[in-house]
């Protein structure tokens, strides 16, 4: 914890297993990810929720507070040609990563596809 002080990271990646069961967690239990997730705004840091899985799970992400979220929600995992093409010069994909309220507004509008 003393590196968060030292040498504050830019992102602060919340592990799935603190995500998974949010849905069903106490109050007790929300409120100290909340604290967490204040702490690390406090030092400038990017909060991540990992593991994020459902609509419900991204609502309680946002009103936690996290500014990003990543998780089969958001899409599978891809092979690596999908993200980069070789041939005529090549590129790479760049991607924008959604916060979950990002994500909901998407998801609301119909600009964003799961699948």
């Amino acid at each position: 914890m003393i590196e968060l002080f030292e040498v504050p990271p830019k992102y602060l990646k919340f592990d799935l297993q603190i995500i998974r069961g949010l849905e069903n967690a106490s109050v007790i239990h929300r409120a100290s990810v909340k604290a967490l997730v204040n702490m690390v705004h406090d030092l400038d840091v990017i909060s991540l929720a990992e593991g994020v899985e459902t609509q419900i799970q991204a609502d309680i992400c946002t009103e936690i507070g996290f500014q990003m979220a990543q998780g089969y929600f958001f899409g599978r995992p891809q092979p690596r040609e999908f993200w980069q093409q070789t041939g005529s010069g090549g590129y790479t994909q760049e991607i924008a990563i959604p916060t979950a309220a990002q994500s909901s507004l998407l998801m609301q509008s119909g600009q964003f596809d799961r699948s």
